[in-house]
């Protein structure tokens, strides 16, 4: 069977078992402001790169909501897609797209990715669901998601990318539940393997206490940093000069009224930017 054939045999048998509305461009996800998120940005790139000795396969981002995790992780898939090291898979949630924040659909929704990033992940997709659909979460995360990624990490590197994963449905067993699958105590995931994720910090606090989950393998990052003080200020003062430039305004607004403004966004783009729309 050819290739063409063997994805349109994949995509058939994993019809109503995935998300349609998976990508941040589906969902119209923003871009860091240029000169914003450098430092986190600089510390992600830098971990997807494969080190000898590092045990660190998954890289957790948390963040208070509007603290610009989506725009963030949206801003690291761009990236590697201009130079060249694409994602194998993403997986955006949003309470917004009802289909994202189902449990059931993330794995399904990779396989499917994997089998379009890799003729040799498709072929073993392709093996298992000629059998039927896996029935358990279990034998779903084993063959159609570690499987698929234990070959294509002997060709390539294996980035997967699941943002806002606070957002599942009944997160405080689901999160859990996929992560004790994907890096259960004792795991070895292949040294070129990456999974970013994206969350709330309450669900980070709950997966660190874990004794059924391999910790070593987790790398944690709080989003809220004394850097992110500062680039929403300065955010803010590209914004307004952006916008007073053509008026030829110098002394609006002040400088008290910047630092009042950056003082109560405390960190938080979202909020910056939805006070900008106002102005």
């Amino acid at each position: 069977m050819n290739q063409f054939k063997v994805l349109q045999s994949i995509k058939e048998k994993l019809a109503g078992h995935v998300a349609s509305q998976h990508k941040f461009t589906d969902q119209s996800k923003s871009l860091c402001a240029p000169g914003t998120r450098v430092e986190i940005q600089k510390k992600i790139l830098k971990w997807l790169s494969p080190q000898p000795g590092t045990k660190k396969r998954i890289f957790w981002v948390t963040g208070i909501a509007g603290s610009g995790k989506s725009t963030l992780s949206a801003t690291v898939i761009e990236n590697l897609r201009e130079n060249r090291t694409p994602v194998a898979a993403q997986f955006f949630i949003s309470r917004n797209i009802p289909e994202t924040v189902d449990p059931s659909k993330i794995i399904p929704t990779i396989a499917k990715q994997l089998a379009e990033f890799s003729r040799a992940a498709a072929g073993i997709i392709h093996d298992v669901l000629e059998h039927g659909f896996p029935p358990t979460r279990k034998k779903q995360v084993k063959e159609l998601l570690i499987a698929p990624i234990r070959e294509i990490s002997k060709s390539r590197d294996v980035i997967i990318l699941i943002d806002a994963l606070d957002e599942l449905r009944n997160a405080a067993n689901s999160v859990k539940e996929i992560l004790e699958l994907i890096a259960p105590r004792g795991c070895h995931l292949p040294d070129n393997v990456r999974f970013l994720i994206t969350s709330r910090p309450e669900h980070w606090a709950d997966i660190s206490r874990s004794k059924t989950l391999e910790l070593m393998v987790f790398k944690q990052y709080p989003l809220m940093t004394d850097s992110s003080v500062s680039e929403v200020h300065d955010f803010i003062v590209a914004r307004m000069e952006k916008m007073t430039a053509p008026m030829g305004w110098s002394d609006w607004p002040t400088q008290d009224q910047l630092l009042k403004l950056s003082g109560k966004a405390n960190g938080l783009f979202h909020y910056a930017a939805t006070a900008l729309q106002w102005i």
